[in-house]
């Protein structure tokens, strides 16, 4: 049986559950016997000679009964199993250990058996432990003596476990649909599934399709195959075709297309696929950057499907020195004495048949380091950035609305190191002709002093924190002129959250304005953009705006006082420095290329002269401060 057949059985034939004979041993007298070692098998394809081919027919049908939601047993199909019990507790080891998460898998441990019910629950109570041992719910069938006709005599080998069914096995050709006159605790006390059962010639089921109906019987007929000889009247196709799927009335035995459309009648049902791969799969946590002293993380990692037996390993693969790692066969483990410098740490996990590895990389950065790509931390309570641009508010003012919506004055955005805004918003505006919409206003920070755009080229991405109202995140270019600007939506959150914003899923709306590609190298402004019901109270904090990538790279701004500047922000490009005593005065630019170095003198005009008006970085020893040129 191959996919394709078990998705066509259920969309053209409602097929609910389809049974897997596993051949395990076949030779001898009835088909599948004991053999000794001086004994051939007529089907050298079988379990015992070709156990990994095997395994891997009956998963990839499993794994196709599963995705269309529907159930199937898996049957060691064996006559004499007690032979094989080795042999059975590897099999069901194997399938119930891969199939376990799965209700739509059943076992079936003894098919047909040959021999007196002692034996036969002798051999189920030591294959019921081994599969209980792993698949603590899944469905457990049992045979019985007489080939599987005797389910209340063999009841015992359940004792002490739930979910364990008894099967019955019959065929109208030999007269045993006559079995359920005389046992009306079939399928009440006794629970049955009728896992083998054939019709006679001229689609004769003798009543036992009603029987089971009445009862609420499982039920699988005998056999979806094109054997042929005397098994061509079970078989559903004629022994000449070979097509997975898509037969027709030529192609199907006359009792072969009967039980189909009885298939088809028997459940209003209807299939859902399922997309659940069980292969060994892992995953493993996000890079981490730290800054000293902190000199230690938590790294952590899992893995999913395969055998569910793990092993992990954690190993060092670079780094300035060696870490120490606490737990290196766990799935998680903290890594110290970490120095500045790039670490990669690699996770590997063992299931016992497949390993996966991943790597995760620590960046630990000195201590008092400030990201390149920072543009505003707000660490100096203004609303001036590293980078020179400005924070500003911007609001529906122009619109025909009443009242209009109101926001901080810019000038005290700033408060206890990050932005914060104080919202109340006005009334819906209505510019007529059906244009309409909800009242908003926001916070804005330019780019550069001039409000010119900058190139961002280099910017990965873009990060910042916040905490407050829902809003809606836009980069802002100088060609778009509608303010149809790329954006993008951001939830509410009542504590601080960091919000990863790729360039790829800034969008412009797709019911207005002129819609233009995003271009990286003009970006005047970022903005976050309240919008909401009317006279609603709002609130938006912001801190921590960094373009991820930026080679801008200047020192931490220093709150020690070794020296002044001023007049700050600078005009007319001169400013003074006043020092205690006698110093080395360095000004960087914003890329952090050394402009130029001056000493300083105590009570000297220590003038400076800037060309350039822009933002630059003055420094002396560990003190640095920020100076605008305007």
């Amino acid at each position: 049986m191959e996919t394709e057949t078990v998705d066509y059985l259920v969309e053209q034939y409602n097929v609910q559950i389809i049974r897997l004979p596993v051949a395990i041993a076949p030779c001898g007298t009835n088909g599948q016997t004991s053999c000794g070692s001086d004994v051939k098998t007529w089907n050298e394809d079988c379990y015992y000679y070709r156990p990994d081919y095997t395994k891997k027919m009956v998963d990839e049908v499993v794994k196709a009964a599963i995705e269309n939601d529907i159930y199937v047993i898996i049957d060691f199909h064996e006559h004499k199993a007690e032979d094989w019990v080795d042999l059975s507790k590897e099999f069901f080891t194997y399938f119930a250990t891969k199939w376990k998460n799965y209700p739509n898998v059943m076992y079936e441990i003894y098919n047909e058996p040959v021999c007196d019910n002692g034996t036969v629950i002798n051999y189920a109570k030591q294959i019921i432990p081994v599969i209980r041992a792993i698949d603590k719910d899944n469905i457990i069938i049992v045979g019985s003596a007489q080939f599987s006709r005797e389910p209340q005599n063999v009841t015992s080998a359940g004792s002490g476990y739930s979910n364990i069914a008894y099967t019955w096995h019959g065929y109208v050709l030999y007269q045993h649909q006559g079995d359920w006159g005389g046992h009306n605790e079939w399928n009440t006390s006794v629970p049955v599934i009728v896992t083998e059962w054939g019709i006679n010639g001229g689609k004769n089921d003798a009543g036992l399709l009603n029987t089971f109906r009445s009862r609420g019987v499982i039920n699988c007929f005998w056999s979806m195959s094109n054997i042929g000889g005397d098994d061509a009247i079970w078989s559903v196709l004629k022994e000449e075709s070979y097509k997975p799927a898509g037969w027709t009335d030529s192609d199907m035995t006359e009792n072969g297309a009967f039980m189909l459309s009885q298939a088809k009648g028997w459940v209003n049902f209807k299939p859902v696929i399922l997309d659940d791969s069980k292969d060994l799969t892992m995953s493993i946590c996000s890079n981490k950057t730290i800054f000293l002293p902190e000199n230690e993380v938590t790294l952590s990692g899992a893995a999913v499907g395969g055998t569910e037996r793990y092993t992990y390993t954690w190993k060092q693969v670079k780094g300035p020195k060696d870490a120490t790692i606490s737990s290196p066969s766990s799935s998680q483990t903290k890594v110290s004495d970490l120095v500045a410098g790039v670490y990669s740490f690699s996770l590997s996990v063992n299931d016992g048949e497949d390993e996966l590895s991943e790597t995760v990389t620590i960046t630990v950065y000195p201590e008092g380091y400030v990201d390149p790509g920072l543009i505003d931390d707000v660490s100096d309570n203004d609303i001036i950035s590293r980078w020179g641009g400005k924070w500003d508010v911007f609001g529906d003012s122009d619109k025909n609305g009443n009242p209009h919506s109101s926001i901080t004055e810019p000038e005290k955005l700033a408060n206890d190191g990050h932005i914060k805004a104080d919202i109340k918003l006005g009334g819906k505006w209505d510019e007529g002709a059906g244009w309409s919409d909800n009242p908003y206003c926001g916070v804005e920070l330019y780019m550069t002093e001039d409000e010119t755009p900058m190139d961002l080229t280099d910017c990965s991405k873009i990060t910042y924190k916040f905490k407050g109202s829902a809003h809606t995140f836009r980069a802002e270019m100088s060609r778009v002129k509608d303010s149809d600007y790329h954006s993008q939506s951001v939830s509410s959150s009542s504590s601080w959250t960091e919000v990863t914003i790729n360039w790829s899923s800034l969008k412009q709306a797709d019911t207005w304005g002129v819609d233009m590609s995003l271009d990286k190298s003009d970006i005047v402004k970022f903005s976050w953009q309240v919008k909401d019901d009317p006279n609603s109270s709002q609130s938006l904090e912001i801190d921590d705006v960094t373009c991820v990538g930026m080679s801008v790279n200047v020192p931490a701004i220093s709150s020690q006082s070794d020296f002044e500047v001023y007049p700050n922000p600078v005009k007319n490009g001169v400013c003074t420095i006043v020092v205690a005593e006698k110093s080395t005065i360095s000004i960087y630019d914003l890329s952090g290329r050394l402009v130029k170095t001056v000493v300083a003198v105590p009570d000297m005009d220590n003038k400076v002269t800037f060309t350039t008006k822009g933002v630059y970085f003055v420094k002396s020893g560990s003190s640095v401060k920020k100076v605008i040129v305007q």
